[in-house]
């Protein structure tokens, strides 16, 4: 198997939207540290839209009888229907609840123990890829799986301790994306030479999409540039700021049509 472009934008700057938003959501908690009642607040708010979205995209998607498909059959099938929003993409929103009550919790401990639970939770990311390769658990590794995301909530707590040190100038800034980008990139290269494996084609492609250290580094990396004190941000941004939750909320109900009337942007034969 030889590594292309292709899949540098499908594994790599695609997926890495999800660990970038998850991390810039829980800096903002770690540095503005909330009380329970507007954390709780929040996470209201954030299980309404997935009860919400999930039911209305499962209505468009297969009409009323969608909705007789959530009903679990199991206590396994009810986690997994809650933990993946149903199969939905707002499975985002209920990882995105685990990580904000991880870093609550978090935040109000020395920045030792969050350098262990850091280590651990990139440890864990690591050999699950290989446990679930041994054992055909795919599930370890769902696209939806809240473990995919274990490791954000303590580097979103230690970027924000560590803030000041690491963009105190524009050399420390370049010196610390190199070396964030240095370490993401060997373990890709890890992750391309041991991860791709015909026992994952279950979940998708036969390619771990998230639960990969390489994305944790990588997001970092976004973070710190966006942490930058920039005179005017960009455009883009500001576009993205006001409208990014509406385009993640309706582009589930269009990609399909889309998908229907366009080429599909090619996924490698060997990962299909």
């Amino acid at each position: 198997f030889r590594f292309n472009i292709a899949d540098l934008l499908n594994f790599h700057l695609v997926p890495v939207s999800v660990p970038a938003f998850l991390l810039v959501s829980c800096y903002f908690v770690a540095s503005n540290l909330p009380d329970w009642p507007r954390l709780r607040h929040r996470l209201w708010r954030l299980s309404l839209l997935v009860i919400f979205w999930t039911f209305m995209l499962s209505i468009w998607t297969n009409g009323y009888g969608g909705l007789l498909k959530i009903v679990p059959e199991s206590p396994l099938d009810l986690l997994v229907t809650i933990l993946s929003a149903n199969g939905e993409y707002y499975y985002f929103f209920v990882s995105l609840m685990l990580c904000l009550l991880v870093t609550f919790a978090f935040a109000r401990l020395s920045t030792f123990w969050n350098w262990v639970a850091l280590i651990a939770s990139l440890a864990l990311m690591f050999f699950l890829p290989q446990i679930a390769m041994s054992n055909s658990q795919t599930i370890l590794i769902a696209y939806w799986n809240p473990l995919n995301f274990l490791a954000y909530p303590f580097a979103a707590i230690l970027i924000y301790r560590y803030h000041d040190r690491l963009i105190a100038n524009g050399r420390s800034l370049i010196l610390s994306a190199l070396g964030l980008l240095a370490a993401g990139a060997l373990f890709a290269w890890y992750e391309w030479t041991h991860y791709v494996q015909g026992a994952f084609l279950v979940e998708g492609p036969a390619f771990p999409l998230l639960m990969r250290v390489s994305l944790v580094f990588l997001g970092a990396v976004i973070i710190l540039l966006a942490l930058w004190p920039w005179r005017a941000a960009p455009a883009f941004i500001r576009f993205m700021s006001k409208y990014s939750l509406a385009l993640f909320v309706l582009h589930a109900f269009f990609r399909p049509i889309v998908l229907q009337n366009t080429p599909t942007l090619g996924l490698p034969d060997a990962l299909m």
